[in-house]
């Protein structure tokens, strides 16, 4: 048959039996046109589709040369390798941009927050040594992000991190906590610098601990996945220190820090909800224009 043939043949049909070598590579061939091919074999007759296929598998007790052109050796004689395999590494590549929305949102939104304040303001936002801490306590989850579960529905399909989309929910994240911390500052800016800088130090770092909520999942916050204790527990950790470093002499003293007003804590919590809304809205948006991004 003419490749044309082949082509509709290799379409409408699912099962091919009693196929030359030849023949495989030529199936595989036309289906490379559209798809990522992966090619199961053990036989010195599946080398040439082994070669081509995009991922090539054989099991332990495969024919050498067959070994020696694939990308996956499976110890066992057992498909659901394959399915466990794909679940594990699409799981992990989703934790993968957990992590890196959170680290990258977080950074993105102080840098527009506190370069904006700069410009207007006779005194720094927050001294270098506060930025260090609020990194610190912020960036304690990602160790335990990579042990997270995920909802079966996130990695259904393939995903991708592409540069444009990727940056583009980075850009959106960092604006939406940028502007809380803005008006953060719109609340306390008659009072003096440690004021300003205390209450910026609170919103930045609840912020940078609650976007982990936000971010486990496409879905909306409340579906997300079952947290494992060590991310909860790590979590938690950091939104004690948070508070512990504020109101605590010596810690107060050692980083710059001062009681405020019960208010400004109100106020705060009030913006805090605000980021998660905005955050969740924002979310929503980015992964309806672009459904297959991370």
């Amino acid at each position: 048959m003419n490749d044309e043939e082949l082509r509709k043949i290799v379409e409408e049909n699912n099962i091919f039996a009693r196929v030359l070598p030849e023949d495989k590579y030529k199936i595989i061939k036309v289906l490379q046109e559209k798809y990522f091919v992966g090619f199961l074999g053990e036989g010195i007759n599946d080398a040439p589709a082994l070669k081509i296929g995009d991922v090539s598998l054989v099991v332990d007790s495969a024919a050498d040369i067959t070994k020696q052109e694939a990308d996956i050796l499976l110890k066992e004689k057992d498909l659901n390798l394959i399915v466990s395999s794909i679940y594990e590494g699409r799981r992990d590549f989703y934790n993968l941009g957990k992590y890196l929305k959170h680290t990258m949102s977080g950074n993105f939104g102080n840098f527009f927050a506190i370069s904006f304040l700069t410009m207007f303001l006779k005194y720094i936002p927050l001294l270098p040594i506060q930025i260090l801490l609020t990194n610190l306590i912020t960036d304690l989850p990602l160790g335990p992000v990579a042990v997270d579960n995920v909802n079966d529905e996130d990695i259904k399909k393939p995903i991708s991190i592409s540069s444009y989309t990727f940056i583009f929910l980075l850009i959106i994240l960092g604006l939406v906590a940028g502007i809380i911390n803005i008006a953060t500052f719109l609340l306390v800016k008659n009072l003096p610098p440690d004021y300003v800088r205390t209450a910026l130090f609170i919103i930045t770092t609840l912020t940078g601990i609650f976007v982990m909520f936000s971010i486990r999942t496409r879905k909306f916050i409340i579906f997300n996945p079952k947290m494992p204790l060590i991310l909860l527990l790590t979590l938690l950790l950091a939104i004690v220190l948070t508070i512990l470093f504020v109101i605590h002499p010596l810690f107060m003293k050692w980083f710059g820090f001062v009681y405020l007003p019960l208010k400004i804590y109100i106020y705060i919590l009030i913006l805090l909800l605000v980021f998660i809304i905005f955050t969740e809205i924002a979310k929503k948006i980015v992964y309806k224009i672009f459904p297959d991004t991370i």
